[in-house]
Formats: structure tokens, sequence, C-alpha cells
């Protein structure tokens, strides 16, 4: 929550702060990097919905890159709802990205064997 309420008030550097903190402690538990990830991707649309320069360290690019670091952590970690991963809003700035479309593409396949 305070994620969003950062992001609503444009105070884009502490949201992009607390979506660091939120991967620090988590370690390899797939559900909390599965939420780091969402955090940074909510961070990305945020800072390319600006309405006022946003600093360059904080490119919707890197915080979309590290959105799907963290996510395919998650993968690798035991994260499988594939289906949710579709329809989660949170992620809807990386969904186009081909590297999120092969990451669905793989945990769906998994899911069939």
């Amino acid at each position: 929550m305070r994620l969003r309420s950062l992001q609503k008030e444009q105070k884009l550097a502490l949201a992009a702060e607390s979506a660091a903190k939120m991967k620090e402690p988590v370690g390899d538990k797939a559900e909390q990097l599965y939420y780091a990830a969402c955090a940074y991707a909510l961070c990305a649309a945020a800072v390319k919905q600006a309405e006022s320069p946003v600093a360059s360290a904080l490119s919707p690019e890197k915080l979309a890159e590290e959105a799907l670091a963290l996510m395919k952590q998650a993968v690798v970690n035991g994260f499988k709802n594939a289906a949710h991963m579709k329809q989660d809003k949170a992620l809807d700035e990386v969904r186009a990205r081909v590297d999120f479309q092969t990451l669905l593409a793989r945990l769906e396949e998994a899911k069939k064997d």
C-alpha cells in the first residue's frame, strides 16, 4: 500500500526504494520474490507515466528488467501460478515484453508436464 501511495503522490524515487527494500529479505521465497517483481513493474509503469522528469536511474526499462529478473527468480524458486501472472494488473507494464512471454510460456508448458 505504501508503494501505491508514493506512486500516486509522484514520489517515484521513494517508491523505487520501497520496491528495492521488498526484495532484500526475501531470499528464495517464491511468493515474496513475485510481489517484489510486481512492485518493480508498478514502479516502471509509474515512471513511464510520470508528470514531471524523473532521475535517469529510474528508467522504466531498468525497473522492468529488475521486475523480470525477480519474476524469473520466483519461478526458479517454485512460483507456478501462470494464470495469476496473466491477470495481475501489477504486471501490465511488463506483460508485452518478450522475456515475460517466454517465462509465462515456460511456466504453462511445465504445468502441462
